[in-house]
């Protein structure tokens, strides 16, 4: 994308070129990006539809998906807020700010080995995607569900999608 200057390529762990270490600068630079030239505006139905009294938003995806990362990573020493956290567009900043500065290894003993899958390198990056589609469509908030592939299932899964949502993953 030009933000570091140099080339991006691999398609996995130890084979891709990292970003990382990423700096406040670049971070900021990637998201004014993001904003200006890469996300095109959305639909004029959406934004009416997010805004509507009783909307939920929901994000769903296996482990490496950009919604369980943000979910993964850590606060202040305490683990992250796992599967059912409600991500906010402050609560993933707040990831990126802890974030920021991290080489591949730093980032992986921060969350511990298992929980960013050998995608160390991509922690900002979707960290940073995610924080500029919820503010760009005026989110407030996505409960994150775990899936294994029966993303059609989360659709017609009811308690996800009447009353509070309490007590649903």
């Amino acid at each position: 994308l030009g933000v570091q200057g140099r080339a991006f390529s691999g398609s996995s762990h130890g084979v891709r070129t990292s970003p990382n270490p990423v700096s406040a600068g670049e971070a900021a630079a990637l998201v004014a990006k993001l904003e200006q030239e890469l996300l095109p505006p959305p639909p004029a139905w959406l934004p009416p539809l997010l805004a509507a009294p009783g909307c939920r938003v929901v994000g769903f995806g296996e482990r490496t998906s950009i919604f369980a990362l943000a979910a993964s990573i850590p606060t202040a020493g305490e683990a992250g807020p796992g599967e059912g956290a409600r991500l906010t567009p402050a609560s993933v900043w707040a990831a990126v700010e802890r974030s920021l500065g991290k080489s591949d290894a730093e980032m992986a003993e921060a969350t511990g080995a298992d929980s960013l899958h050998d995608e160390e390198d991509l922690v900002l990056p979707k960290l940073l995607l995610l924080h500029t589609i919820m503010r760009r469509l005026g989110v407030d908030g996505v409960r994150y569900v775990r899936t294994m592939g029966n993303a059609e299932g989360v659709l017609v899964y009811e308690p996800l999608w009447s009353g509070s949502g309490e007590g649903v993953p």
